[in-house]
């Protein structure tokens, strides 16, 4: 038997079970992020301020990713208490901030999306699957990057 996407129910049942039980990184993006580590490291020896500019882009980005993630995670029917556990946080800490998000998790989740936080957690628990067709990436980071072009426009200059 085949779903939708043609795949096996073996197969559908080993990509579920891999998403629900697997917080762990895999290979590629813990090898991309040990890189960006590094250079953000030698960034902060050597230009600290772009190093904090850098900060704050990775902080925005990763405030992007944390919203799908977590519809993600419940399409797959991971708990809150699971969900709480791979952010670091309380199962109380992380439910309450998408059962009443902020205007800026909501503002973030409908550009996104173009979906409120709670269609997009609703969806994400009927379907088994993220509604995630809206997102951008690549406008989201030129975005990001644009910003921080505006930022160096507006630095002071260095006196020395």
């Amino acid at each position: 038997m085949r779903d939708g996407a043609g795949r096996t129910a073996q197969a559908a049942w080993r990509d579920h079970a891999a998403a629900a039980l697997t917080a762990a990184v895999p290979g590629p993006q813990r090898q991309a992020l040990a890189q960006l580590a590094a250079a953000a490291g030698e960034l902060a020896e050597e230009r600290p301020r772009a190093a904090l500019t850098l900060s704050r882009h990775l902080r925005d980005l990763a405030a992007l990713i944390e919203p799908l993630a977590v519809a993600g995670a419940l399409a797959h029917h991971v708990t809150w208490d699971t969900i709480g556990a791979d952010l670091g946080q309380s199962r109380q800490a992380v439910n309450s901030r998408y059962v009443k998000p902020s205007a800026d998790l909501s503002d973030r989740v409908h550009r996104l999306t173009g979906r409120s936080v709670e269609e997009l957690l609703n969806l994400a628990r009927g379907r088994g699957a993220p509604p995630c067709e809206a997102v951008t990436w690549t406008e989201e980071i030129h975005r990001l990057l644009s910003s921080s072009e505006q930022d160096q426009e507006h630095a002071e200059p260095v006196t020395q």
